[in-house]
């Protein structure tokens, strides 16, 4: 009801908790209603059955006053609001188009300001960056660095698959390329936004990529950026891969870490490619310094979570690991594979007593540039029978030729109960690949709408190297009784 004193009305109100007690002033609930009821702001988070989805994600979470950044430091020190939303307002007088290449700077707290990379032919689909340092109002943000969100105003971030149609309102680019927000592993981590790195840092074949929805060139490419601090320096712009030119790229990573006695967890270092190109020649030095060599065993770990075994307490009783492995011996299983992505070096030290260090190791690679991109989709509404262990099939043939080196699959359903569901993939070989098995989604029901990436999922491993051509199969089958629902498509987007 409307309250009415000495002549003043109210028409919309909202009454909100500041905690249990006085001393709580638990101010993130507040602010985030205020949002709503001020400024018609939409949540950023997944109510989890809206807009025919009902597949759970985090949004934004912590990183927005409108998701989950409502609630850090207990509520009492919330998230600003992204700036995104500022921009929808129209609360920044100052808009700074980053299409035009060159050095930026991202002042920490200028709220009057947005850094913005609009998409061609697109109007409403723009990426935004921020820098949200761990100072003022983000003093108790998740993680410390630039963030990269991508916009949409047509989204909804109850559309966590990321496809042409259906996406996120806003996106946070997540540094590490986990999507652990899209697939609701948490609301925000260390590694989720951009820290300071030379070189090639974001771009369509990085992972994560800056791809528009749907896959396509964006044309934004990000590198150079500087420490988190009051000012983040970053460039826009078409930069040379640092380390290397022409058809071959070296990296070298020096991190003279301490490699912990008797210790399985072990240590790891890590270098990043950005280039897609397939391997022609692939080498891998290492420099470890060590009492007993023989204690020691060395693993590299590919992009797409192929483990190596370079050294397996080899060696006797000699001092320090200065060797090199090739694609002629060790590393054979690693030709005509892509290698943009994390490659991992494991090291772990077996036996007591002995005590050393990783000083530096180097990646050289001689490469086949990489280009072809080549999309598939698949639209039909087909039953998924009740409690059928056959389920249904679609296929998608590719008459096209190559070997794949990395590949995202997308799929939309509707079902009254995912948790029934399971779904394979099997390649024209015979190669079967589960997206996702039977009970692993939960009770939600609805829309389902995910993507999954040989990048991000190790479970699509041994889609690499699959030849392109011939029929893919994706079978869905409902393994439990009562509930029932259909495939309505499905599309494969394959580099090769």
């Amino acid at each position: 009801m409307a309250y009415s004193h000495n002549g003043m009305r109210t028409h919309l109100y909202t009454i909100q908790s500041l905690g249990r007690k006085p001393v709580d002033m638990k101010i993130g609930t507040f602010c985030h209603e205020a949002g709503h009821l001020i400024c018609r702001f939409p949540d950023l988070y997944d109510y989890g059955s809206r807009d025919g989805d009902s597949d759970p994600s985090a949004g934004m979470g912590y990183f927005c006053l409108m998701a989950s950044g409502s609630h850090l430091n207990h509520g009492r020190s919330p998230a600003p609001i992204s700036g995104y939303l500022r921009n929808l307002a129209g609360w920044a007088d100052n808009e700074i188009i980053l299409n035009n290449p060159g050095k930026y700077q991202a002042k920490h707290g200028d709220y009057n300001t947005v850094h913005k990379y609009l998409v061609n032919n697109k109007p409403n689909e723009y990426f935004i960056i921020e820098n949200r340092t761990r100072l003022g109002l983000d003093l108790h943000c998740k993680s410390s660095g630039l963030s990269v969100n991508h916009c949409d105003t047509l989204g909804s971030n109850e559309w966590q698959g990321g496809t042409a149609d259906k996406h996120y309102q806003c996106a946070l680019i997540q540094a590490d390329g986990s999507r652990n927000l899209e697939n609701n592993r948490n609301q925000g981590d260390e590694d989720d936004l951009f820290k300071q790195k030379r070189g090639l840092i974001l771009s369509r074949d990085t992972i994560p990529s800056s791809r528009a929805w749907g896959g396509m060139e964006s044309g934004l490419k990000i590198y150079n950026i500087t420490e988190p601090e009051e000012v983040i320096f970053f460039e826009t712009g078409n930069p040379q891969e640092p380390e290397g030119s022409g058809e071959t790229i070296i990296k070298e990573s020096r991190p003279s870490m301490l490699i912990p006695d008797h210790d399985p967890k072990g240590i790891t270092d890590q270098i990043d490619f950005f280039k897609q190109g397939t391997i022609e020649k692939i080498s891998v030095s290492v420099d470890i310094a060590h009492t007993y060599i023989q204690d020691l065993r060395v693993e590299l770990e590919s992009p797409w979570a192929e483990i190596i075994t370079l050294a397996d307490q080899e060696g006797g009783n000699a001092y320090d690991l200065r060797s090199t492995y090739d694609s002629d011996s060790k590393l054979s299983s690693l030709k005509g594979k892509n290698f943009a992505g994390p490659w991992k070096l494991h090291l772990v030290d077996l036996a007591k007593r002995d005590t050393g260090k990783l000083n530096s190791w180097k990646m050289e690679i001689d490469y086949k540039q990489q280009e072809n991109i080549l999309k598939k989709e698949k639209i039909e509404t087909l039953s998924i029978p009740d409690m059928d262990p056959m389920g249904v099939n679609s296929i998608i043939s590719i008459s096209e030729t190559g070997r794949i080196t990395q590949a995202i699959i997308n799929i939309e359903l509707n079902h009254s109960y995912h948790g029934d569901l399971a779904a394979t993939l099997t390649s024209p070989s015979g190669k079967s690949v589960t997206l996702f098995p039977f009970n692993s989604l939960g009770t939600n029901q609805g829309l389902l709408s995910k993507s999954f990436s040989t990048t991000s999922d190790p479970g699509l491993a041994p889609l690499i190297n699959e030849n392109l051509h011939g029929n893919w199969t994706l079978n869905v089958n409902d393994k439990w009784e009562l509930d029932n629902g259909s495939l309505k498509k499905w599309s494969m987007e394959l580099w090769s």
